[in-house]
């Protein structure tokens, strides 16, 4: 919404503003795990750690991280604006679930601007 607003505020029509919506994660490797809320708190080394299909560190495919959800060492959390984030000692992901993606397409219909959904690659 910040950024969103910015744009708005130097006069660039809704209509223009495409908001892009992430069919991936961002992982992290956390300096402190005791420090993993988003924002000031938590800080991270320079590169996340990849997934085993995806191979590149910082990355994690929708399904890669849905497949780490399910072997249970994951702890899965909301932050106050409703982000999703799931962590594991230092490790840490961020990403959209389906009601997150619901949420952007509801805001951008709302408020005039288009979405545009991609992958990070293909595998």
């Amino acid at each position: 919404d910040y950024a969103m607003n910015v744009w708005r505020s130097k006069g660039v029509p809704a209509n223009k503003l495409v908001m892009g919506i992430p069919f991936y994660g961002r992982s992290f490797i956390l300096n402190d795990a005791t420090k993993y809320l988003p924002g000031n708190t938590a800080t991270s080394k320079k590169e996340g750690f990849s997934g085993p299909y995806t191979q590149e560190n910082g990355f994690l495919a929708y399904f890669e991280i849905c497949t780490m959800a399910k072997e249970g060492s994951w702890i899965t959390s909301q932050d106050d604006d409703g982000n999703v984030y799931m962590r594991n000692g230092n490790k840490w992901v961020g990403f959209d679930t389906p009601g997150a993606v619901e949420r952007k397409v509801r805001y951008c219909i709302n408020a005039g601007t288009h979405t545009y959904m991609h992958n990070i690659k293909s595998l």
